[in-house]
């Protein structure tokens, strides 16, 4: 008896689920989206140096999302994404071999962080029965960092240590970063129907990550002329060598780094309920 009583209970479900989802215009889509991207990783403390000594360079990088939602009616619906992101920041900065006075070297320094995003979304549209509808999404993101590359064409870096100056547990780049941060999504929608079930989706999409994404407690070990102390990763000052005459150095009292994105995708959107609505509207 109880066992038919909860089959008969779950076909009670069923059918009000299939009623709801098919006569009021509740329901589940997924679908995938391609973003090209501009992005900023944005220190107050670098923005303060001269471009002579640091210089901001635009920076692009890419993202794909895999994307699901429930519509609760034609206006209003709740979504949850998952989006691979290459990102980062491109730097310049310049130096001036020693003994020359107009020989300046220009470095580019490509800082390239990998994140997995999630966030949640509220959206609100305009009729999505209609051939355009147009929308707009917010909500909290999960960001994680998955990997880091980082390179530069600076041939300073390898000359060997200067004499008398030991470097220990030097922390490799990813742990010089935080591997959780928090973030604002936002987009505007353009969504265009193409089937009863089917729309292609352009999307304007930017997120803010509220964090520092720098790890400001990292640390190492320094031994200069057999004194050992340890120091901060982002606080660090490497002596100047006869090699060369600057470099660029993190100073104690650094600001914290936020990340920003800025995209336009495109990508589609496939409806697992059909809308009768405009089912009805083509048959007649």
């Amino acid at each position: 008896m109880p066992k038919i009583l909860s089959h008969i209970l779950l076909i009670a479900i069923i059918v009000i689920t299939f009623y709801y989802s098919a006569y009021c215009q509740k329901r589940w889509q997924g679908g995938f989206m391609a973003y090209p991207q501009a992005c900023w990783a944005l220190n107050s403390t670098d923005r303060k140096v001269s471009n002579d000594s640091l210089k901001y360079e635009p920076t692009y990088g890419v993202a794909f999302a895999l994307k699901g939602g429930y519509s609760f009616n034609s206006f209003i619906g709740l979504g949850a994404n998952i989006i691979y992101s290459s990102q980062g920041q491109d730097n310049a900065y310049f130096y001036r071999l020693s003994g020359s006075k107009d020989s300046t070297v220009r470095v580019l320094n490509q800082l390239r962080l990998r994140y997995l995003k999630i966030p949640i979304l509220f959206k609100v549209n305009t009729n999505a029965n209609q051939k355009l509808s147009i929308g707009a999404q917010i909500g909290p993101q999960l960001d994680i960092l998955t990997s880091i590359d980082e390179s530069n064409n600076d041939t300073r870096y390898f000359y060997p240590s200067p004499p008398r100056i030991i470097y220990t547990n030097f922390p490799e780049r990813i742990h010089t970063f935080h591997r959780i941060n928090l973030s604002l999504a936002t987009s505007l929608d353009l969504d265009i129907k193409i089937h009863f079930n089917l729309k292609m989706n352009i999307q304007i999409r930017t997120d803010y990550g509220f964090l520092d994404i720098e790890n400001k407690d990292a640390s190492f070990y320094v031994t200069e002329n057999g004194v050992t102390r340890q120091v901060k990763y982002y606080h660090y000052t490497p002596p100047i060598t006869p090699n060369y005459t600057h470099q660029r150095a993190y100073v104690e009292g650094r600001s914290s780094t936020h990340i920003l994105t800025l995209g336009l995708g495109i990508g589609f959107t496939y409806y697992l309920m059909p809308d009768f609505d405009y089912i009805k509207k083509r048959k007649n």
